[in-house]
């Protein structure tokens, strides 16, 4: 006999073998297509869209393959196209209404055999924008706690309604959430917009958590009026919280995009605001720029001043990161004269700080001095030791440039001891950077290798493989220039791996050099 559910009762009381019909290999799918479809089928790239179409479900394939026989005007790409559209794929396998081919009534069946929550759960699933989720996030969106959710998921994963994959993560294939889409449609206005908002406000607090986990010194961002999520975030050390970011990230960017489509802006606004420093540790840029981007229409839509601001100052270091100076000059003056316009002394101490970064990128040393200086009395003033120790380790580099060593090293000095007696390891890494960038100019490779030492160890600690890998590119030249070939190919062979892993820009130049 064949089922959906998992039959468990039969094999416990019986003694029946199980044999789990998993979804066909794609290029079984492929050739089952070929081989019902008939002789027009000679475009590769279009039936391989309407495998995954098809999800490479048998049905699927033959209800798909019938549509085309029937059709002699369509080619496979038009019908490609045709099942592109969600929704119309469920109308378009139907199968002249049969129900025992239509795949909306195999679906339906296994739905109505299940339990009151499971179903429930189910259409809620059908509201989630992406495409898995864990038992947690499962709980914020039915509004249950975690034992009756994981009880729910039990069912639902018997009935092959939904598949538990690696770490936990559920999901479903295409067409059962087109499925439970059109389930969720169903539901009253009001019941959707609360199971989506406390989804959303769940996946708010736990990137909060998150980053106060991987970077304590992070702003921080008021939560003042938001609603509290039944469930806690799912992990308890900053490695678990790097991985839940990893898993999360493709959901976080259509939550924020999803938020500003249905006008949560609040939630949209204060999401993108504090994905900004996962983003910068790990350079996700793109994702960096589109959630900041959709994120500063919606501030601006609701009036949102302060979180508009801070926004644009994201915007203006990720385009900082990659490289776009101008556009992020442009950025920053205009996040100035929000701050200034709000009276906001910290926000105008960080822009001015951050447009310092960039002019002194661009050489324009004298009104990078400017900037810095003005930032570090802002700080100063504000007793905000985590900007202070920023600030002087940005004037101790540019005066580095300039040649002055003793200026650079006493900045540089005032700084670490700072960053070590307010315990800000993050910022610390960055001045020892420093430190050994000035030693390496004045010819001192032995105290610059320790400094960069010393980094790279918190560097490593952080998991921000994007200043390991420059950090051992560093190490790499120094090792290099004391004839030490052996260690500095050890070096760079270490910084390519980790670029090859980030997809960091620098892997080029680094393969060069090994080739030298």
């Amino acid at each position: 006999m064949t089922s959906r559910d998992s039959l468990a009762g039969l094999v416990a009381r019986d003694g029946a073998n199980r044999i789990v019909l998993r979804r066909l290999p794609s290029s079984d799918a492929r050739e089952l297509f070929r081989g019902l479809a008939g002789e027009r089928t000679d475009d590769a790239d279009a039936i391989d869209k309407v495998v995954r179409q098809c999800v490479r479900l048998p049905l699927a394939l033959r209800v798909a393959a019938e549509i085309f026989r029937a059709r002699d005007n369509i080619s496979v790409a038009d019908l490609a196209a045709e099942l592109a559209d969600e929704h119309r794929r469920l109308d378009l396998m139907d199968a002249d209404g049969d129900a025992h081919t239509a795949i909306r009534s195999v679906f339906s069946r296994s739905f109505h055999h299940l339990p009151p929550s499971s179903a429930r759960l189910f259409v809620l699933w059908g509201l989630h924008p992406g495409h898995d989720l864990t038992e947690s996030a499962f709980a914020a969106l039915s509004g249950e706690d975690l034992r009756a959710t994981r009880r729910a998921l039990d069912a639902l994963t018997r009935s092959h309604l939904v598949e538990e994959g690696f770490a936990g993560r559920y999901r479903t294939h295409d067409l059962l959430r087109a499925y439970a889409r059109e389930l969720a449609d169903e539901v009253e206005p009001a019941c959707r917009q609360a199971a989506t908002r406390r989804l959303f406000v769940w996946f708010l607090r736990t990137v909060l958590a998150a980053r106060a986990l991987v970077d304590p010194k992070a702003r921080v961002i008021d939560l003042a009026g938001l609603e509290e999520t039944r469930t806690e975030a799912p992990f308890h050390t900053r490695d678990d919280a790097l991985a839940w970011f990893a898993a999360e990230r493709g959901n976080l960017v259509t939550v924020v995009r999803t938020a500003a489509e249905q006008g949560a802006d609040d939630i949209c606004c204060l999401l993108a605001a504090a994905l900004m420093r996962l983003f910068y540790l790990t350079k996700h840029w793109d994702d960096w720029l589109v959630t900041h981007e959709i994120a500063v229409t919606a501030a601006r839509r609701s009036g949102r001043r302060v979180d508009e601001a801070y926004l644009l100052l994201g915007l203006g270091n990720a385009h900082d990161d990659v490289g776009g100076f101008e556009k992020a000059i442009e950025y920053f003056r205009t996040t100035a004269e929000v701050f200034h316009e709000l009276g906001n002394r910290h926000g105008q101490a960080w822009t001015l700080n951050n447009l310092g970064v960039t002019q002194d990128s661009m050489g324009r040393f004298a009104e990078a001095a400017a900037s810095y200086t003005a930032a570090l009395e802002m700080f100063q003033a504000d007793r905000d030791l985590h900007g202070e120790g920023i600030a002087l380790n940005n004037l101790g580099d540019l005066r580095r440039q300039q040649g002055l060593f003793d200026d650079s090293l006493r900045h540089l000095r005032d700084a670490v001891a700072l960053q070590r007696s307010s315990g800000d390891r993050t910022s610390l890494r960055f001045t020892l950077r420093t430190l050994g960038d000035l030693y390496r100019d004045k010819g001192l490779r032995e105290q610059a290798s320790e400094e960069y030492r010393d980094a790279l160890a918190i560097t490593r600690e952080l998991d921000d493989r994007w200043g390991s890998a420059r950090l051992l590119v560093q190490l790499a030249d120094l090792s290099a220039a004391d004839g030490r070939e052996t260690e500095a190919r050890d070096h760079l062979h270490e910084a390519l791996g980790l670029c090859t892993a980030t997809g960091d820009p620098i892997a080029e130049k680094i393969r060069a050099r090994l080739g030298a």
